[in-house]
């Protein structure tokens, strides 16, 4: 902070509304443009570090701002025209206004500020990220929100719309297109609007606390096309809709009905049914076999997956002689990967959703019965989980006998 101007001067110069000219010289945690006002911080989402912007103050608060931006002054040359034409008002991407080489550029200086102002480390080396080849539709899994939409039809009827929310809201946008979804995500989709406006079911309404139509999640495997369609209670004309995914999406082999009453809680909910096929799917992640059912944790990016998997365990330089707790281990992809170097591995699952976890990972040890093993914590050794510093009470006489648990 410049000397002579305090906190308070700042905020009475940075005031909400205000305009001001800025240089962007750093990047925040979520790729938003940094820039010093006075020396406070000022968070531009959508300017690159280079650049010079005009922004409108939006909050200020003692230490820091946050602005909109309003206009480059001077573009950096790492700036492109986003290929998305819902950019602009989706909130499922924040960086395609950069070169995928800034995009990565951007993330190895995120993970060297945080290790320097959080993590109190000085000198230590950031390897560059390891880019994907190709870094469009390249995820496996899709989740779609439902809403109604504000306008009626020419039959005098609100349709029900599929898509993302905004930035920071629950205004949907109904996507057409999505330049990081694959082609069977957005073909359920479609099909899923068309079912639900052809039988008028209503989408969930957050104000009036009424509608059916929560969530739908697309995932895809190497086991085919699962469709899992969330909502508040029954599910009506669940044949048809299984008739038209079906015809529409010959990769189809599983179609999941959740059921989810809690508006607090985005997820397909503890309560499902199998419309068809199976329950789970197949998948190979680094040449070991899993099962992933709808509440599975699998990363969604396949061909990142192993390069991300290979690099950890290269790293760690693990030796026979090694003991390796696998935190939060969810089917168990790291921890089967790590099995084939270590002594042990003992996989750590959090309580929440615990048996259906469990039963993932059961059934990927078995169905790669040729490696070594890694060991389970069972849903009963988690007594206690504290939400607010992120780590487990381990309660039981028989698990304090475990080396490995009482370093952790």
């Amino acid at each position: 902070m410049n000397a002579g101007i305090t906190a308070e001067d700042n905020r009475s110069e940075l005031s909400a509304g205000s305009t001001v000219t800025l240089e962007i010289t750093a990047y925040g945690s979520e790729g938003q443009g940094i820039a010093r006002h006075n020396g406070m911080a000022v968070f531009v989402p959508g300017a690159i570090c280079g650049e010079t912007v005009e922004a409108e103050i939006k909050k200020a608060a003692p230490s820091f701002a946050e602005a909109k931006l309003q206009k480059i002054l001077r573009p950096s040359a790492e700036r492109v025209i986003p290929p998305c034409p819902h950019y602009a008002e989706c909130g499922g991407c924040d960086l395609l206004h950069m070169s995928y080489a800034e995009q990565l550029r951007m993330k190895r200086e995120t993970v060297r500020s945080a290790m320097e102002r959080i993590g109190g480390f000085r000198g230590i080396e950031i390897l560059p990220c390891i880019g994907a080849d190709k870094p469009e539709h390249y995820r496996n899994k899709a989740v779609f929100q439902f809403a109604n939409a504000e306008k009626t039809n020419k039959k005098n009827l609100r349709q029900v719309l599929l898509g993302y929310y905004e930035q920071k809201s629950h205004k949907l946008v109904p996507v057409e297109t999505c330049m990081i979804q694959n082609e069977e995500a957005m073909t359920a989709k479609r099909i899923v609007a068309e079912w639900a406006n052809l039988f008028d079911i209503r989408a969930f309404d957050e104000k009036q606390k009424s509608g059916t139509l929560r969530q739908l999640m697309v995932r895809r495997t190497e086991g085919g096309t699962m469709a899992a369609i969330v909502t508040t209670g029954a599910l009506p004309h669940s044949d048809e809709l299984v008739s038209m995914l079906k015809r529409g999406l010959p990769s189809l082999a599983s179609c999941i009905h959740g059921i989810n009453r809690n508006p607090r809680d985005p997820g397909i909910g503890s309560k499902t049914e199998l419309l068809f096929g199976s329950a789970e799917l197949a998948e190979t992640v680094c040449g070991l076999k899993f099962n992933v059912g709808a509440h599975s944790f699998l990363q969604v990016n396949p061909e990142q997956t192993q390069k991300l998997y290979l690099a950890a365990a290269n790293a760690l330089n693990l030796t026979a002689n090694d003991d390796v707790a696998d935190v939060f281990c969810g089917i168990g992809t790291i921890s089967l990967l790590l099995a084939q170097r270590a002594r042990s591995v003992l996989g750590i699952r959090p309580p929440l959703r615990m048996p259906v976890g469990m039963q993932n990972s059961t059934t990927s040890k078995k169905r790669n019965s040729s490696a070594k093993m890694p060991k389970q914590l069972c849903p009963a050794s988690l007594r206690k989980a504290n939400a607010s510093r992120q780590f487990c009470s381990i309660r039981r006489a028989a698990e304090r006998k475990n080396p490995l648990l009482m370093q952790l």
